[in-house]
C-alpha cells in the first residue's frame, strides 16, 4: 500500500487544530492561531511513529497521553494544573468522539478496514472540509465580534502639550482604576513613543504607584498636560481633568490603540 506522508501530516494537522480549537472554546481559554498550530503540528508528526516499527515504543498509551498533554499545554498555554487537566480530559473526549464517528461512518459505508485501521476513506474529504469550515467561521465570527466590541470602547483623545495637540486612540479599560495620589485625578496610560517629540519631559514629573496582577508593584512616570479632550462622537467633544502616565510597553499588539483610559474618566 502506497502511503503519502505529506498527506497524513496535513490531514492530522487539520484534525488536531480542529480538536484543540474546540477544546479551547469549551473550557473558555483564549489562545492564538500560532500556539494552536504548533500544538497541532506536534500531534501531526507524532502520528508518523505508527509507520516505523523502530518507533513502536512511542505508540504505548503512556506516551500517547504525554503527547496529548504536551499538545494541550503548547496550544492553550495553561499554567494552572487543574485547568490543564480539564483541558486534556476535554481534548481526549473530543478525540474519542470524533474517532468513533469516523469509524462508525466508514463501517456503515463498507469501507475496507484492517482491524480498526481504515484503508480507504469515503467520508474523509467531507469531514476535513467541515472541520476547516468550522475553524474558519468560528475564528472569523470571534474576530468580528472582538473588533466590534473594541471599537465601541475606543475613543479619540487629544492631549495638549506646549500648545500642540496630539491625537491618540485610547481604549476604555474597565479594570484600570489608577489615580494620582495627591490630586486624586484619574490616570490615562499612554505609550511613550507617542509623545517622544512633545517635550513633555519638561513638565513636573509625578509618580503613580501601581500593582500588577502577579502582585508586583512599581511606579509610572506621569505629568499633567495643559488640556485633555475626549471625542465621544462627531458632535460630542469634552475636556476632562486627568493625569498622563507614560509606559515603554506596547498596549495593543496590532496598534489598534495607544492609550488606556481609567474607568473614572468616562
Amino acid at each position: 500500500m502506497v502511503i503519502f506522508i505529506d498527506v497524513i501530516v496535513a490531514e492530522n494537522f487539520i484534525v488536531n487544530f480542529f480538536l484543540l480549537d474546540l477544546t479551547a472554546n469549551t473550557i473558555n481559554v483564549r489562545s492564538s492561531w500560532r500556539r494552536i498550530s504548533i500544538g497541532a503540528i506536534v500531534g501531526a508528526f507524532y502520528t508518523l511513529t505508527i509507520l516505523f516499527k523502530s518507533l513502536y515504543i512511542f505508540t504505548f498509551i503512556p506516551v500517547k497521553a504525554l503527547i496529548a498533554i504536551l499538545m494541550v499545554y503548547i496550544s492553550l498555554n495553561i499554567k494552572n494544573i487543574a485547568l490543564l487537566v480539564k483541558g486534556v480530559v476535554v481534548f481526549f473526549l473530543y478525540t474519542f468522539t470524533l474517532a468513533g464517528i469516523i469509524i462508525y461512518g466508514e463501517y456503515k459505508c463498507n469501507a475496507p478496514m484492517d482491524g480498526l485501521i481504515i484503508t480507504k476513506f469515503s467520508n474523509q474529504i467531507l469531514l476535513l472540509a467541515m472541520m476547516v469550515l468550522y475553524v474558519v467561521i468560528s475564528r472569523a465570527i470571534k474576530f468580528i465580534f472582538e473588533r466590534k466590541k473594541l471599537k465601541m470602547f475606543t475613543y479619540d483623545v487629544e492631549i495638549s502639550i506646549k500648545g500642540t495637540y496630539y491625537m491618540i486612540k485610547a481604549l476604555l479599560d474597565t479594570g484600570n482604576e489608577l489615580k494620582e495620589p495627591v490630586t486624586n485625578l484619574p490616570v490615562i496610560i499612554v505609550e511613550k513613543n507617542q509623545l517622544l517629540d512633545s517635550g513633555y519631559e519638561g513638565y513636573q514629573k509625578l509618580y503613580i504607584p501601581y500593582k500588577a496582577v502577579d502582585g508586583s508593584s512599581n511606579y509610572l512616570e506621569a505629568f499633567k498636560a495643559e488640556e485633555i479632550r475626549i471625542n465621544f462622537d462627531n458632535n460630542n467633544c469634552q475636556s476632562i481633568k486627568a493625569i498622563i502616565a507614560v509606559t515603554d510597553n506596547k498596549l495593543s499588539e496590532y496598534d489598534e490603540y495607544q492609550a488606556l483610559l481609567s474607568r473614572g474618566i468616562i
